[in-house]
């Protein structure tokens, strides 16, 4: 009587994990309310409910598994060491999946330079660069990215990229600033954990139009 009340707990647990997983980071971080790249965040928060949820799972199968021990003390722990070790594989591959995504000092520095280009384009055919001097960096690069609609390359950049990391931290999110008038502009990466000493001395250094440009961020402007 008492396994069926404990896998009756155990169930309920699941129900409200996945409950967990799939309302609260809405309720606690409505999209309505943030700019669209605080939504990664949401979406990392989601993930790590999920893998919550996942946990429970494993709970229930190993308690099906070991149902016929006597000693549920052994049954927990075997359930614990499963569960612990299929973690420990997941965590290694999504490691591996965010290094794949390009997570160098190169590409970054490619990327603005890509960025630079368009805008460059850009000003020579409308005579200014776009002004954007919205509150915050995610919603400045957001609105960036119809402005330069037409002036991206398709082979090598068809849409404007985004630093990987952004979507754990949004401290590095690539950003993008005018001057009032358009006449200017300095577009920003956080190159903060990565090898970019060489690269930090031939950048923008100060603030630019509100932009914290000190290193580690490496800044750029009109060529």
């Amino acid at each position: 009587m008492s396994d069926k009340i404990l896998e009756t707990f155990i169930k309920s647990l699941l129900i409200a994990g996945i409950v967990i997983s799939l309302l609260i980071p809405r309720m606690l971080f409505p999209s309505s309310k943030l700019p669209p790249c605080y939504i990664h965040s949401v979406e990392s928060f989601q993930g790590y409910a999920l893998m919550f949820v996942f946990g429970f799972i494993m709970v229930v199968a190993m308690f099906h598994l070991f149902r016929n021990e006597h000693i549920f003390i052994v049954r927990l722990l075997r359930a614990v060491i499963f569960i612990s070790i299929l973690l420990f594989i997941f965590s290694i591959i999504m490691a591996s999946l965010h290094t794949s995504r390009g997570n160098t000092t190169g590409k970054r520095i490619a990327q603005m330079r890509m960025v630079q280009s368009a805008l460059n384009e850009y000003y020579k055919q409308i005579g200014l660069y776009p002004v954007i001097t919205k509150e915050n960096a995610c919603e400045r690069w957001k609105a960036l990215e119809p402005e330069l609609e037409h002036y991206l390359s398709s082979d090598f950049m068809p849409r404007l990229p985004s630093d990987p990391r952004a979507r754990r931290n949004i401290e590095y999110q690539y950003d993008y600033k005018s001057a009032t008038d358009g006449s200017s502009y300095v577009i920003k990466a956080n190159l903060h954990y990565l090898d970019a000493s060489t690269v930090l001395e031939n950048d923008i250094d100060g603030e630019i139009f509100g932009v914290d440009c000190d290193d580690p961020m490496y800044c750029i402007g009109p060529e």
